[in-house]
C-alpha cells in the first residue's frame, strides 16, 4: 500500500532533479554563447543597422550551441555604434524579444553591443514533467551579454 503512494512521489522527484540538472547545464551553455556573440560583435566592423546580423556573429553563436547539441531560434544584436542604439535580429523560429530597457538599460556612454540569444526550452531539457501538468513547450530561455565595441 505505502508503494503505491510514495512510487508517484519518488517519480515525480526523479523526474524533476534530471529536468532540472539538464536545464542547469544547458544554460551555462547558452549563457557562453551569448557571451561568444557579444565578442564577435564587439570586434566586427562595421555592424549593421537594418538587415540580418553579420555572419561571423551568428556562426560563433552557433557553434558553441552546437557544442551542447542545443539551437538557437532567436537572436538579437543591438548596437550603438553608428550613432543611436539600434536592434537587428535573425530567427525567427520562437516569440523572444532583447531584454526590456527599463529591467536591463542599454549603457549611453561609449559604444556597445549586446547580443540576446533565445532557445527553446524543449531543447535545453526533455518535457519529463508534462504528465503531471508542468508543461514547458512554449517556454523560450533568452540570455543577453553586453561588450563594449573595441572597433575604430
Amino acid at each position: 500500500m505505502e508503494l503505491i503512494i510514495a512510487l508517484p512521489v519518488w517519480l515525480i522527484v526523479l523526474a524533476a532533479t534530471i529536468e532540472f540538472g539538464l536545464f542547469v547545464a544547458d544554460v551555462q551553455q547558452l549563457e557562453m554563447a551569448s557571451r561568444i556573440g557579444a565578442l564577435a560583435a564587439s570586434e566586427t566592423n562595421p555592424l549593421p543597422n537594418a538587415g540580418g546580423i553579420p555572419i561571423e556573429i551568428t556562426n560563433a553563436i552557433d557553434h558553441q550551441l552546437q557544442t551542447a547539441g542545443l539551437q538557437s531560434c532567436h537572436v538579437f544584436l543591438e548596437h550603438n555604434v553608428n550613432g543611436p542604439a539600434v536592434t537587428v535580429e535573425s530567427g525567427g523560429a520562437c516569440t523572444c524579444s532583447p531584454p526590456d530597457p527599463a529591467s536591463l538599460p542599454f549603457p549611453t556612454e561609449g559604444r556597445y553591443v549586446r547580443v540576446t540569444v533565445c532557445v527553446k526550452m524543449t531543447e535545453m531539457t526533455p518535457n519529463l514533467l508534462k504528465v503531471f501538468g508542468l508543461d514547458i513547450s512554449n517556454r523560450v530561455v533568452r540570455h543577453a551579454s553586453t561588450f563594449r565595441h573595441e572597433g575604430p
